[in-house]
């Protein structure tokens, strides 16, 4: 078999996936268009430490692994979070969960305001 030859089955055999990921990812890639980022403050009523979640004014967040988390002025974690710590938190709204990727305590004599 010439070069040639084998350079046009090649290419063949490799359209046929490379028009399958066309065809079949386009689905996330369009879904993942729809997510819109989010800013709010509020308080941490709960936190779910085994699920990485927070309840905040009556909303579920899950916390993204990655998440920002600033206390005090300070780099921190998660794990440091308290109930009762006012926030003003960055989150992506993916239309079935709702996801923070920042965190950040406010002074404590905060005054939050009405949504």
């Amino acid at each position: 078999m010439s070069i040639s030859n084998l350079f046009k089955r090649s290419t063949r055999l490799l359209a046929i996936p490379l028009f399958g990921l066309a065809l079949f990812g386009a689905g996330p890639a369009l879904a993942q268009s729809a997510v819109t980022e989010r800013e709010q403050q509020g308080m941490i009523q709960e936190i779910e430490r085994d699920t990485n979640r927070v309840i905040i004014d009556g909303v579920r967040y899950r916390v993204a692994i990655d998440a920002a988390v600033e206390i005090r002025g300070a780099r921190s974690a998660f794990a440091l979070l308290r109930e009762g710590m006012k926030v003003h938190f960055g989150y992506r709204d993916f239309g079935d969960a709702l996801e923070i990727y920042l965190i950040e305590q406010l002074p404590d004599n905060t005054t939050l305001e009405e949504v």
